[in-house]
């Protein structure tokens, strides 16, 4: 399924790209020297580069294996690694480094990029790192390139962290002059205060390296009064402008596209005639980012019911992972996600309670991260969201709380101090979802999660407060329709697809059955499971959870997935060693596989975060190549054909 996704999605990518360049009148080209089709936005050191091998084609001529036998002995010299090497006549696998034409995948695309015999493109791939030439000279120079200039202050070897890569154009000439309004812009600075400005105001010092030369140093403590300032308008937040004034470059993305700040200034050095560039009012833009069209709640109840049906997942993390507590949680956690996978994830999901407690109650910060979901959900994400809701009784305390039967009650009496208390909590996220309703971004919404065990207020596996008997499931039976009931019929909110979502396990004295709350088939729109797994798959094989789910009917899912006891190395308790080395993303695709054989089906699959997200598991490059996975990429291109 995933192989026809990707071809659908590489045809469509091509025809943009033909399109493009009927339009321009020219393929490719570049008057600056250097054109970075990609944004050369950074290096990352390679992971673990012991574990590559390289690849040529298996008909490469004398030139080409000579290349690659002196890329060897530079790599095994300077970086002391010993590489194994291979041809293209064996089938793909695990990391490659793939020199030249090659009957990959990867390589065939990189080559699409290679617009003339003397330029070069260097990029990672998923697990591939890929280098290839217009001519054998041009792959040549891509080496020297890659193991003389990609090397980070501690020796190790890099690779950029764009999806496009590294692309050498060698057409016209390397500006020489870059100046603002006639004054060199060498010494300047660029003001990014926010921390994802922060993130393109490296890319766009980069980016002024590589065309021109020319030196910025980053600030974020004081404006600058020359150079390039980037903010973001809190109150025109789907505005996008750029102006030159004052002796500097004022840039403003909008909240859902911050990538502007950096493309626009590409897009500037990128139309250089010549070797001198004035950057002056002629290059004033001011517009309003355009989502376009958003699937409906309906094309994505019918994307997850495909996926259902098939041996895939859609895949993704918390956003927040890496503790990005901020208003820009999202971009945050894409980009990281991207930098650390090679690709973003197909769903992204935040605790829409913790997350406007830690960050401040409504307000300009709420409205940023919503934009930013609405920028997602446009290019095909899903948006996943949960809620250590608050107990009534103890105000941001969403753990086991101490709610007698008595105030249970009063939760559910109007008018009592304990049923404001409630509304107030609902209220809140209410108020976020109401930003997306209005926009008609669905969301996927599981309330009250894990509420067959012990450790929340509300579960049903609790007994202290209430005699020490299990909580009747008729409690929780309400809480849930009258939230429900609340948010759909007070509140008007009918995007949300509502996920019944106990903790795996079957009944015992400190955990309820997995059905024991169930509100009704009226209420729920979807079912799934939170695991959080040792290390022993057998636990899904051997409870009744997934099997009690199903026979529901609905839709089941892994709400979360995440680690626990032998299988995770947990640095905040002084634990050392290697996730990957106990469980990693490769054993995430072991249960994946073994669930479909066993007809485990589910739509998607959310990993937690730290060491029990696809990022921290180790190996998540790998995950995301895999036909069981299904990415941002994937995801867009079955809403297409969804939505047509």
């Amino acid at each position: 399924m995933k192989n026809i996704i990707r071809i659908c999605s590489l045809m469509l990518i091509f025809m943009l790209i033909a399109s493009f360049l009927v339009s321009c009148g020219k393929a490719g080209g570049s008057s600056s020297g250097v054109k970075n089709n990609g944004g050369n936005t950074g290096l990352v050191p390679i992971e673990n580069l012991s574990e590559y091998k390289i690849v040529r084609s298996d008909s490469s001529d004398d030139t080409v294996k000579a290349i690659v036998k002196d890329l060897r002995e530079t790599i095994k010299n300077k970086f002391g690694v010993e590489l194994g090497l291979g041809t293209d006549y064996s089938p793909s696998n695990g990391k490659e480094i793939l020199i030249g034409e090659t009957k990959r995948s990867e390589s065939k695309a990189a080559s699409k990029d290679v617009l003339s015999d003397n330029a070069y493109v260097i990029r990672q791939s998923g697990n591939k790192i890929v280098i290839c030439g217009g001519s054998n000279e041009a792959l040549s120079a891509a080496i020297e390139k890659w193991t003389s200039k990609m090397v980070d202050p501690k020796g190790r070897l890099c690779i950029p962290i764009t999806e496009k890569g590294y692309i050498f154009e060698p057409e016209g000439m390397k500006i020489d002059k870059l100046t603002l309004n006639g004054e060199k812009m060498q010494g300047m600075s660029i003001y990014a205060k926010d921390p994802i400005l922060g993130i393109y105001a490296k890319q766009i010092k980069v980016l002024f390296s590589e065309y021109a030369d020319v030196e910025l140093e980053i600030v974020s403590n004081k404006i600058p009064e020359k150079g390039i300032i980037l903010t973001f308008d809190s109150e025109n937040y789907r505005n996008e402008s750029i102006s030159v004034e004052d002796g500097a470059i004022k840039i403003t993305p909008a909240y859902a596209n911050p990538k502007f700040a950096y493309e626009k200034l590409k897009e500037i050095l990128d139309g250089a005639k010549d070797k001198s560039v004035d950057i002056t009012e002629a290059v004033n833009y001011s517009g309003e980012i355009d989502f376009g069209e958003i699937y409906t709640k309906e094309e994505l109840m019918e994307l997850l019911q495909r996926v259902y049906d098939s041996d895939s997942v859609i895949v993704g993390e918390l956003a927040d992972n890496g503790a990005n507590k901020n208003s820009t949680l999202i971009s945050s956690g894409l980009e990281y996600f991207k930098e650390q996978t090679g690709e973003y994830p197909g769903l992204m999901s935040i605790d829409v309670a913790s997350s406007f407690t830690y960050i401040k109650e409504g307000g300009d910060d709420m409205l940023h991260i919503a934009e930013e979901l609405i920028g997602y959900a446009a290019k095909g994400g899903v948006i996943v969201t949960h809620a250590h809701t608050s107990c009534p009784t103890e105000p941001h305390t969403y753990r086991k709380g101490n709610m007698n039967y008595s105030q249970w009650n009063e939760v559910f009496t109007e008018g009592s101090e304990l049923n404001k208390a409630y509304y107030e909590i609902l209220d809140l996220t209410a108020d976020f979802f109401e930003i997306l309703d209005k926009e008609n971004v669905p969301v996927i919404w599981r309330p009250y999660h894990e509420n067959n065990g012990n450790w929340f207020w509300y579960g049903a596996g609790r007994k202290d407060g209430i005699g020490g008997t299990r909580l009747e499931a008729d409690y929780y039976k309400k809480l849930w329709i009258t939230t429900y009931e609340y948010y759909t019929e007070v509140r008007g909110l009918d995007n949300l697809i509502w996920v019944y979502n106990p903790g795996i396990g079957d009944e015992r004295d400190d955990l309820a059955a997995p059905l024991y709350c169930y509100p009704g088939d009226e209420y729920v729109d979807i079912v799934g499971i939170d695991w959080y797994s040792n290390g022993d798959y057998f636990v899904l094989e051997n409870t009744q959870t997934y099997k009690d789910l199903a026979s529901t009917g609905k839709i089941v899912n892994m709400c979360e997935f995440g680690l626990s006891g032998d299988a995770l190395v947990e640095p905040s308790l002084g634990e050392k060693g290697e996730q990957k080395d106990l469980f990693s993303c490769r054993d995430a695709l072991t249960y994946l596989s073994g669930m479909n054989k066993s007809g485990y089906k589910t739509a998607y699959w959310l990993f937690w975060q730290g060491n029990s997200s696809i990022t921290g598991m180790g190996y998540g490059d790998e995950f995301m190549q895999s036909e069981l996975t299904l990415g941002l990429n994937e995801t867009r291109a079955l809403l297409e054909e969804i939505m047509k």
